[in-house]
């Protein structure tokens, strides 16, 4: 059944070896839902160390990870991670479960990242820590060699060895058909199994399956084989993958159309199912009874109300009676015989993996992905929209109180299964409906890429068929602020452009504030100052013409941070003041709890003022608004304030906290890594230092004026000048006052203390301004806007400032 059946053979063995001798053998499987790095190292501390494994779960994978070790070169334990490629590159994406390894390549959310590269950086140095934990031993499976345990020339790392499956042994393949009674000629057996499927494991059972279900002779292998129609007979010249395909063809051909149906449904589920989903799939299951939901309690208070609570307290009642005679009929009855039959066929055939003590069935993804790709196109709906209704009715957690993406995993089923189907309007939607949780909840923004990534196969540019002009506007927007997130400044801002203009074309007053905004802050992020003061300009003009309370409130928010950002602290303080005396925005998905008190935050950090009271109010908010970004930065916040103040210990763990949160959803957190150096090297530790600022200065976009100041601080002058440079071009931008005002201040120290003199740049020219590629069309809009307001009577907004 492939690696994994494999690995649970081998532990086995191990276990009953009089050679070997182990505190404990210790299984983890990567395929179960919420499994990472971080839970492995719970339940591994959990199970080696006693005590609940809820005592471990809460905290960081780092400290887990450093109590892990030791224990491991205490005692010899073994260890097998099933699984791990779901924790590499290649498969964060959204059909990780069905996708063939033909059709592996890294996804378009990451483009500087290798397929085997670990999603999140942490879990790449718990794997090569796992590399020296003598006596222990650990055993890995993968569907792609993990680069952590490679080094820089791609040869395996001191303490690792690497096995690549490439199928069994042709005496152990034909011994796995004679086992289930399959007979015939032992070479013609062997050579035909090797020549066409490389012995695959998993094709040999399936073999083995379509052999002894042939009617004119089961298990005669010689008289199946000389059965085939010449069009089915498959050449010992075929490549593996296609005769592959060719023989799941032949054993999905020679099963029911119900059978086949049903494992393609089981095909649709990115994870295993247990038996009461399968029974909800079964395709002979009869209808049941339209669904009726129990009457709400507080009808019950108000007296003119308590009629409907009767009335639909009655029909609730008549929906359980109903539900009992439904799974009582004898049709009900001969669809669950027809599945407890059709789930031992499968199985016995290779196509099911059925674990019957746990009731779990699932499949092999060469299986999975093969189902899903024969679905006819005629067939998709009928097949699928039984999937698309099971776990539409499951209720996920609510987008604001999410804390990980098992919270949201019915929703995030029923995305994938409609984007297997193509029916990528409705997958929109439905992604838009996750959207909230995904972005401000779990900052999830590489899962939402790889989701919409379908409907953008070519280009984030090029408008998805299908999808109406109403979406494209906020599906490019959200886009947009993924990619934004990702700091891929260029497409983002290219989005947001796209997504205003479809908002002008719509007449959407709100949506062209929004991307104007989404536009300005990004112009920040990209140190593109002189843009961000045009933008802001003209965010300050829709607003009056557009805007209500909501939108001049973020008006003066933003031209707030972004006045702080340029160094001018006076107009930053009073638009601040403007903002606070608004009432705060109420919309989730314009503004997050505790980001106005940390805009003030960052402001007074700049100004040397910070206040903790201030941070902690800061920390309250954002956690009662579960928003996840705000409490990173707050750390960021804080190890930035201890650093200045030369509090090493907490910047470092200030800093470490930051990183911690930044690489769990797969966000860059170079800078911060720069910083922690810092501070740990400011602390005496002892680290190699010097490599790890190398390893920084190699990333793509990396923090130039934090690694100055480490090599500055390493004694690595010639380093600390060419990145004091990239920084001051980088922070000078158009020139003064378009400056990125405290990296500037930050590279001027730097340069005082090497004893050179500040580089000599060009001041901002106006000449060299062009018009954005929207302007005129926005300004025609805003004008035709201002005139109905002034043709309406409302000549303009009571809260001007």
């Amino acid at each position: 059944m492939g690696k994994s059946m494999l690995c649970w053979q081998w532990a086995h063995r191990q276990l009953q070896s009089t050679t070997l001798e182990f505190a404990g053998v210790f299984w983890y499987s990567f395929y179960e839902r919420g499994a990472d790095m971080g839970d492995f190292c719970a339940h591994a501390l959990s199970f080696t160390l006693g005590g609940p494994v809820d005592q471990y779960k809460h905290r960081k994978t780092a400290d887990l990870a450093a109590e892990l070790g030791p224990v491991l070169r205490k005692r010899p334990w073994l260890f097998v991670l099933d699984g791990l490629e779901r924790t590499l590159v290649a498969y964060n994406r959204y059909d990780a479960a069905q996708v063939r390894d033909e059709e592996l390549k890294a996804p378009d959310t990451f483009q500087s990242r290798k397929p085997q590269e670990c999603i999140r950086p942490a879990d790449s140095h718990l794997l090569q820590a796992l590399t020296a934990t003598a006596p222990s031993k650990i055993l890995i499976s993968s569907r792609l060699m993990p680069s952590a345990l490679l080094d820089s020339r791609g040869s395996e790392r001191p303490g690792v060895v690497h096995v690549l499956l490439e199928g069994l042994d042709a005496t152990d393949a034909e011994a796995l058909l004679r086992s289930i009674g399959v007979r015939g000629d032992s070479t013609a057996i062997r050579n035909y199994l090797t020549k066409n499927f490389g012995c695959h494991p998993l094709i040999v059972g399936v073999v083995g399956g379509l052999v002894n279900s042939f009617r004119k002779a089961p298990g005669d292998y010689d008289r199946w084989v000389r059965d085939q129609a010449d069009e089915n007979v498959i050449s010992p010249e075929a490549d593996l993958v296609r005769s592959r395909s060719r023989i799941l063809w032949t054993a999905f051909e020679d099963i029911s159309e119900d059978c086949r149906t049903l494992l393609t449904r089981l095909a649709l589920i990115s994870e295993s199912a247990d038996y009461e989903t399968l029974l909800e799939l079964n395709p002979r299951l009869p209808g049941r009874p339209e669904e009726v939901y129990p009457p709400s309690e507080w009808l019950l208070d108000i007296a003119e109300l308590v009629d409907v609570y009767n009335k639909e307290k009655l029909a609730y009642e008549t929906y359980q009676k109903e539900l009992v005679r439904w799974r009582s009929s004898p049709d009900f009855a001969e669809a669950e015989k027809f599945l407890q039959e059709a789930i031992q066929d499968l199985t016995s055939r290779g196509l099911l993996q059925s674990d019957y003590e746990a009731r779990k069935y699932d499949l092999h993804p060469v299986v999975r992905g093969y189902a899903i790709s024969v679905i006819a196109p005629e067939r998709r709906d009928g097949v699928a929209q039984p999937v698309v209704d099971h776990f539409s009715t499951r209720q996920d957690v609510r987008s604001d109180l999410a804390q990980n993406l098992n919270d949201l995993k019915n929703g995030l089923q029923v995305v994938r299964t409609l984007l297997h189907l193509g029916r990528f309007e409705q997958a929109a939607d439905a992604i838009a409906s996750l959207s909230g949780a995904l972005f401000w909840s779990l900052e999830a923004f590489d899962v939402y890429l790889s989701l919409v990534h379908p409907l953008f196969p070519n280009s984030w540019l090029q408008a998805p068929r299908g999808i109406e002009r109403d979406t494209l506007s906020w599906l490019w927007n959200n886009t947009g602020l993924a990619l934004w997130a990702l700091k891929r400044y260029k497409e983002a801002t290219e989005c947001f452009q796209l997504a205003l203009l479809v908002a002008v074309d719509l007449d959407d007053a709100n949506g062209v504030l929004v991307k104007l905004r989404n536009l300005a802050g990004t112009a920040q992020d990209a140190m593109q100052f002189h843009d961000l003061e045009r933008l802001d300009e003209i965010v300050h003009a829709a607003t009056e013409i557009l805007g209500n309370v909501q939108d001049l409130a973020l008006r003066s928010l933003h031209r707030s941070e972004h006045k702080c950002t340029m160094g001018d602290f006076e107009s930053a303080k009073r638009y601040w003041l403007q903002f606070d005396a608004l009432p705060r925005p109420t919309s989730r998905s314009l503004y997050r709890n505790g980001y106005g008190e940390y805009c003030l935050a960052r402001l007074h950090l700049f100004q040397a003022t910070v206040d903790d009271a201030l941070l902690s109010k800061i920390d309250e908010l954002a956690k009662e608004g579960n928003s996840r970004g705000i409490i990173r930065n707050v750390a960021w916040l804080r190890g930035e304030w201890n650093l200045a103040l030369g509090n090493w210990g907490k910047a470092a763990e200030f800093f470490d906290e930051h990183i911690r949160m930044t690489r769990e959803v797969n966000l860059v957190a170079s800078w911060e890594e720069a910083r922690l150096a810092l501070a740990q090297l400011k602390l005496g530790e002892s680290h190699p230092f010097s490599d790890t600022a190398d390893r920084i200065a190699s990333v793509d976009d990396p923090p130039h004026a934090a690694l100055a100041e480490l090599y500055l601080a390493l004694g690595e002058f010639e380093k600390a000048r060419k990145c004091v440079y990239a920084a001051y071009v980088e922070a000078w931008s158009a020139g003064p006052p378009y400056v990125c005002w405290r990296t500037l201040e930050q590279c001027r120290r730097i340069y005082e203390a090497l004893g050179d003199p500040e580089p000599k740049l060009p001041h901002f020219d106006p000449k060299t301004v062009q018009p954005f590629s929207f302007e005129a069309k926005l300004s025609a809009y805003l004008e035709k806007k201002a005139e109905e307001k002034r043709t309406s009577g409302d000549g303009g907004s009571q809260y001007v400032m």
